[in-house]
């Protein structure tokens, strides 16, 4: 198979989560198909609808999602980080950098919750990402015509929603 890992992120906006389902392929190419999209109510609506569901591709091999990062920036921050903890081997709360870094991913340890102070028993990892670095590889990778090794996949691009093209934009 083609596939190496199956991935999805999701936004965390104040009244839905936006996500997105990919899986990507072996090799420094990167290539990359959008599996779904779209926005979900809820934390356990994300868990039905991305953690514990699984994909068909064409031949009818089913695939799970391995790994969901979810922005932990916003209004529910707290709430992010505790279902990140709830299911910690398969989801990481991320958060966009202020400014460039040098490395497109940085790690930090949390070990309280914002705003109670109350402590996060194991603790828990969050990725801080260079949103720059990130937008730029996006772009170069939508200069990769559609079929070419490395290219960024959409599957049926009549499927996708408009807000998924604007959110890729932003």
């Amino acid at each position: 198979p083609r596939v190496a890992a199956i991935y999805a992120t999701v936004d965390t906006q104040k009244s839905d989560f936006r996500y997105v389902v990919r899986a990507f392929g072996y090799g420094q190419e990167m290539e990359s198909w959008k599996i779904a999209c779209g926005s979900l109510p809820s934390f356990e609506a994300l868990e039905e609808n991305i953690l514990f569901r699984t994909f068909q591709d064409a031949a009818e091999n089913e695939y799970s999602v391995d790994f969901t990062f979810i922005d932990s920036g916003g209004t529910k921050t707290a709430e992010v980080y505790k279902w990140a903890k709830e299911h910690r081997s398969r989801v990481m709360p991320i958060k966009g950098a202020s400014n460039a870094q040098r490395l497109p991913i940085n790690y930090t340890r949390l070990e309280k919750f914002p705003n109670s102070g109350k402590s996060i028993k194991g603790g828990l990892s969050l990725a801080i990402l260079d949103t720059k670095f990130f937008k730029d590889l996006l772009a170069e990778k939508m200069q990769i015509a559609s079929g070419d090794t490395g290219c960024f996949n959409l599957c049926r691009e009549s499927d996708v929603p408009q807000a998924y093209f604007d959110e890729m934009r932003a």
